[in-house]
């Protein structure tokens, strides 16, 4: 058995547009890869910039909290029992709880295409019997 002429002719045209939609799929693929790269890249930086102005928010919040806790416990025992002791008590603690972490995040996937070669299993296929 054999494919005919005209069969023979679809063949090879198919497997040569496979061929030119896998090296397309793969280039674009890599372009798709190396954008996201240089994306994720900035948008590493951004977070280290945005981590460190947490840094600072933390370090101000812990000197804040350590200071109106210092001037509360320096009250006298009454005024802490008062209304504006207690005020002043859930102010101190708002400060001493607060608490905020760094940013983190996981990269993004690459494009791995992996076994997706649209041409090479037809390719493999027979035209004759022989």
């Amino acid at each position: 058995m054999k494919l005919s002429k005209a069969d023979e002719g679809t063949f090879n045209d198919l497997v040569k547009r496979g061929e030119e939609a896998s090296s397309a799929l793969g280039d674009a693929a890599d372009k798709y890869n190396k954008a996201v790269q240089e994306a994720w890249e900035e948008f590493e930086a951004e977070v280290q910039d945005s981590n460190s102005v947490i840094d600072e928010i933390r370090e101000f919040a812990e000197a804040q909290a350590e200071g109106l806790r210092c001037e509360f416990d320096e009250k006298s025992e009454k005024w802490q029992k008062s209304e504006k002791g207690q005020d002043a008590l859930r102010m101190v603690e708002g400060w001493e709880n607060f608490s905020t972490d760094q940013l983190s995040f996981d990269a993004p996937d690459e494009i791995d295409l992996g076994d997706a070669i649209i041409h090479e299993d037809f390719e493999q296929l027979p035209t004759d019997s022989e």
